[in-house]
């Protein structure tokens, strides 16, 4: 029924421009409408109709192991090995239904049947209490089933009860909010933005207010979001973890006139000949039945946060002044409300003085598409304490580059702006340095500022007659990263001992950090993790899971569950290798460039100095993405067509992996923070099941 549906839809796109020139300018839209709501009842609810058609199966024996207790047609399981089994069918099993006490857990089958005498494993299912719909099984034996067992292999040392278990029983139909308005919104999204071509016609105004109105409703829901989504995964808002609270205890040792943790150091840790060791620290640990210290760093006796320290004066400092601990996730949201700001921004600013042909819809769904990009969704789907500095740097080098760009567009440099992108980029060295490298992005955007124009590094500019002009502008650029500077080497000295030690080698973790070294071999397996390799894909609900990196290497390095690789999740980034056709645009196509280049440095970096994980691609992937976005702004100039719609069929990909990933199976997820959405998602997804 899936594929019927898709074929109902897609029938009723080459329909909506026949309806259009007989019934009128809105036909279309009534006709969307109408086709998801059939599509809905007699499509998404086929199974319930189908039911009706089932054989009634009155006669059947229920027997159960011996460790199984029966009560009122209710059984109790306590191990894996408990089985129920049913019996003496007299007629054609096609549906079973259970209920079950618990929120979430499988249901494993072993049949025979008309084929198999031999009972064979016949397949799993989730159920849930959580969801009626998934107490309805439709089941697929060969001719009629001798024997049906019922196992529940994630027991887990829970007791489970299953009830209410009936052969071929009428399924409700299941009326679905959600799906109709998808169906509804993606219609509309395919044939007013990919199919028809007038929405492409308008040019994207900067002074024009109407469009300015529609940007600020799309950038302030895409905030909205942002900030619902944390709550889906509850186990986010108020983490039990102890080490993610690290930033209000540190906002705590500040007020209290100290640099380290005020927790005290066990002597067992101390006494240790390397403490750094992670399976030795573990074992100590365990022998003297104390809790292992976990993501801190440890110098000289005293606990310390190696963590980017602006996030402790922007948030927690305040709130601990005033009494309360500020909550890992809403920093997190606010800083990819700055994101959000700064690509919307910057896209403007770049149509405005390099790309002016480019049409509004373009720079709508290519700014849509940035924020959008599955490493950004990762972080905003799990908030957690280590995606602070992350997001705030990847923010601030955003809302930098904006600055800088937009500090161009005048017959001479705006100061202020310079100095307010500098101020950005700079304190990207007090949230995550290894981000200060997009820096260098200075050298391409004033380049002809500092050789032909003069206004910086130099005394006295050659387009203004103010005097010392150009001196004071490379003040102005320089004041703020010689600030920041030297106060994040006065901060790391004074707990490191080193101006240029930010203290990530003495971190508690999986591994020895002081003994990492470089190893030529991780790149190839890091580069392939996170550009190449395809998300692991399946039919079985959540659809997406996370799959740990597979490799010869012999040796650690530090590795997660991956969700694919960014050119294989995102196909937006195919785009790149048509980028050479637009270098005739010189100043946009070395900003795109330079964005590729320096998102791929950024990778290497990230590959030695942490690992292999999914919240090391946003450092990364959101300047792939963007380096694509201008590449796409540039190819519209000679490729209308193929621009926009490559654009259009970027965002609907982006769009469908996002929401897998905020479904996805692997660490911290829907399955184990919130059972209840994650089977709200499987009724919408598995209505053919």
């Amino acid at each position: 029924m899936p594929v019927i549906a898709l074929l109902i839809l897609g029938a009723s796109l080459f329909g909506a421009n026949l309806a259009r020139k007989k019934l009128g300018p809105y036909a279309p839209i009534i006709l969307f409408l109408a086709v998801s709501l059939i599509c809905e009842i007699f499509c998404f609810n086929f199974e319930s109709f189908r039911s009706l058609t089932y054989p009634e199966i009155e006669n059947y024996t229920i027997t159960c192991s011996p460790t199984v207790t029966e009560k009122d047609g209710s059984y109790t399981l306590r191990s894996a090995s408990d089985f129920i089994s049913i019996k003496n069918m007299d007629g054609r099993v096609e549906s079973i239904h259970v209920k079950t006490n618990t929120t979430r857990h499988t249901l494993r089958f072993f049949v025979s049947d008309g084929a198999n005498e031999i009972r064979y494993h016949a397949g799993d299912r989730i159920i849930s209490r959580y969801s009626e719909q998934s107490g309805y099984i439709k089941t697929n034996f060969t001719g009629s089933a001798t024997e049906i067992k019922l196992y529940v292999p994630d027991i887990e040392n829970r007791v489970i009860t299953l009830s209410d278990i009936r052969l071929n029983c009428r399924r409700p139909v299941f009326f679905s909010i959600l799906r109709p308005i998808v169906c509804f919104l993606s219609l509309m999204f395919v044939y007013y933005i990919i199919v028809k071509k007038r929405l492409w016609q308008k040019k994207y105004n900067i002074e024009s207010k109407r469009q300015s109105n529609f940007t600020m409703f799309v950038a302030c829901t895409l905030a909205i979001m942002f900030l619902l989504i944390p709550y889906i995964n509850p186990g986010f808002i108020n983490p039990t973890w102890a080490h993610h609270n690290q930033y209000n205890e540190l906002a705590q040792a500040f007020l209290d006139g100290q640099l380290h943790l005020e927790r005290e150091v066990p002597d067992v840790l101390l006494e240790m000949e390397n403490p750094y060791d992670r399976n030795m620290r573990k074992q100590v640990f365990s022998k003297a039945g104390l809790s292992e210290p976990w993501d801190t760093a440890l110098y000289n006796g005293k606990y310390y946060v190696y963590f980017g320290v602006l996030p402790v004066l922007l948030f927690y400092l305040p709130a601990q002044a005033l009494g309360f601990d500020f909550p890992n996730f809403l920093a997190v949201v606010i800083f990819s409300w700055v994101l959000i700001a700064g690509v919307f921004l910057l896209y403007g600013k770049i149509i405005k003085m390099y790309l002016k042909d480019t049409p509004y819809l373009l720079y709508l769904v290519l700014s849509v598409t940035t924020v959008l990009t599955g490493g950004v969704l990762y972080i905003i789907k799990r908030p957690d304490f280590y995606s602070i500095p992350i997001m705030g740097a990847l923010a601030f080098t955003v809302m930098g580059l904006y600055f800088w760009v937009s500090s161009l567009d005048y017959d001479k440099i705006s100061r202020w702006r310079m100095l307010t992108g500098s101020i950005f980029m700079a304190l990207v060295l007090s949230l995550r340095p290894n981000l200060v490298f997009f820096s260098c992005a200075a050298f391409l955007i004033y380049w002809d500022s500092v050789f032909r124009d003069r206004e910086l590094l130099s005394i006295n500019s050659r387009l203004s007659d103010e005097k010392l002009r150009g001196l004071k502008n490379t003040v102005a650029f320089c004041a703020p990263y010689i600030i920041v500077g030297v106060l994040v080497m006065i901060y790391n000295a004074a707990r490191f001992s080193s101006p240029f030690d930010f203290g990530a080698s003495y971190n508690l973790t999986t591994s020895d950090m002081t003994q990492r070294g470089f190893m030529l071999d991780r790149w190839g397996l890091g580069v392939f993790e996170y550009l190449f390799r395809p998300p692991a894909i399946s039919a079985t609900f959540p659809f997406l899971s996370s799959n740990l990196p597979q490799t010869a290497y012999i040796g650690f390095t530090s590795r997660e569950g991956m969700f694919g690789g960014i050119f294989a999740a995102y196909p937006v980034l195919w785009s790149l290798f048509a980028m050479h056709k637009a270098k005739d645009q010189k100043k946009p196509f070395k900003l795109a460039l330079f964005l590729l280049g320096a998102g791929f440095v950024t990778c290497l970096i990230d590959i030695q100095a942490g690992g292999i994980l999914p919240r090391y691609t946003c450092d990364f992937a959101v300047f792939f993405v963007m380096a694509a976005a201008i590449t796409l702004m540039m190819l519209y100039k000679e490729y209308p067509s193929l621009a926009t719609k490559f654009a259009a069929w970027g965002l609907l990909c982006m769009v469908v992996y996002d929401v897998l990933l905020i479904i996805a199976g692997g660490s911290s997820t829907l399955q184990t923070m919130n059972k209840q959405v994650y089977m709200y998602f499987f009724d919408e997804f598995c209505f053919f099941l």
